[in-house]
């Protein structure tokens, strides 16, 4: 059966549940064969929409039996085992639903979930951090003492020498001295991340303000930026300092990525949201987006996409503790269709 045959199953339930639509959804026939999958479900289990349209669902990582397709309303939650990590997912069935020719299917709704995995992912990265900075701290400081020798010494025969082709060499020293000095600093500013006081922050002034010191920069690349603020108060307790370096770091990463791009559609979109006792803010570009096989691997010190010397993979691993130690979280957002990134922040309101 052609796939424009059946989408009508998946259409007349969305018509129904346009609430759903972010939901993992496939139409299932009696036999426990797939007739129709949106390409979140297909994301969800780790395959291409076209694999797993037509599969059956014993070729699928879901343990779903077609006598559990005949009971409305059957849930089973499971921790789905793919590539790119560990998932919990709650898949719910509906009972049946029919298209235009009568013929019947059940669906199926894949919704991803918190649960153990996602707690122990959090502690393992925390966990990594925390062994990383003694690391780094020891060997930060190791490096910094003979640093400060080399450029010493290097400034000080520069102002002695008259010769040019010395004087370029010691220039070229100095400089590449300072480099490694200003990667040591960074080193050292990862592993002693002194906590600041926190204070009453006012997050949507404090992105404004932020934005501000990217938007010439980005301008000049062609890249059109917008800001979405809630009109509802977004006041935090945050050390100021900190949470700015997250936001720069982001719209950092941002630019970088947008500069990359072909497209003439660059663009960053930065939003604020209120729900409940907690404030989102969604960083969203329009570049090339993260490969899903290394999106486990972002938050992780030292991992980069970019050419040697270009970035040290510090920057998320660093936004990943300073939002930790601030009570919110920060992941990269999957369910973005449309290409680029989306990371999500959520930080607790003041109260």
């Amino acid at each position: 059966m052609k796939n424009e045959t059946v989408h009508p199953y998946l259409a007349s339930w969305f018509a129904r549940h346009p609430e759903q639509m972010p939901l993992g959804l496939m139409a299932v026939d009696t036999t426990g064969r797939i007739l129709e999958a949106t390409p979140r479900a297909a994301e969800m289990c780790g395959m291409t929409k076209e694999d797993l349209t037509g599969a059956s669902l014993d070729d699928t990582p879901i343990p779903l039996d077609v006598e559990a397709l005949r009971t409305p309303g059957n849930t089973i939650c499971f921790t789905l085992q793919r590539m790119d990590g560990e998932f919990d997912l709650r898949c719910t069935c509906t009972g049946t639903t029919s298209n235009e020719t009568g013929n019947t299917a059940a669906i199926v709704i894949l919704e991803e979930t918190p649960g153990a995995s996602a707690a122990d992912s959090v502690r393992i990265q925390l966990e990594k951090l925390a062994s990383i900075d003694n690391l780094v701290a020891g060997v930060a400081h190791e490096l910094n003492n003979p640093l400060t020798a080399v450029l010493g010494y290097a400034q000080l025969l520069l102002h002695k020498t008259q010769d040019e082709t010395t004087r370029k060499r010691l220039v070229a020293i100095a400089e590449e001295s300072q480099r490694c000095h200003r990667i040591v600093q960074n080193l050292l500013t990862f592993a002693d991340r002194n906590k600041g006081e926190k204070v009453m922050t006012d997050v949507n002034r404090l992105l404004a303000d932020t934005m501000a010191l990217c938007r010439y920069q980005m301008q000049v690349d062609h890249i059109e930026v917008r800001l979405d603020l809630a009109d509802a108060p977004a006041m935090v307790l945050a050390d100021l300092d900190e949470l700015r370096r997250v936001f720069l770091n982001l719209m950092s990463n941002a630019h970088h990525a947008l500069t990359k791009t072909k497209s003439d559609d660059r663009r960053l979109e930065v939003s604020t949201t209120v729900k409940g006792d907690s404030l989102y803010i969604t960083f969203l570009d329009t570049g090339a987006g993260v490969p899903r096989e290394i999106r486990h691997r972002i938050f992780d010190p030292f991992f980069t996409t970019r050419p040697l010397g270009e970035g040290m993979g510090l920057g998320l691993s660093v936004a990943f503790g300073i939002i930790q130690d601030h009570g919110g979280r920060i992941w990269l957002d999957p369910s973005e269709n449309a290409g680029g990134a989306a990371f999500q922040l959520e930080l607790p309101l003041a109260t």
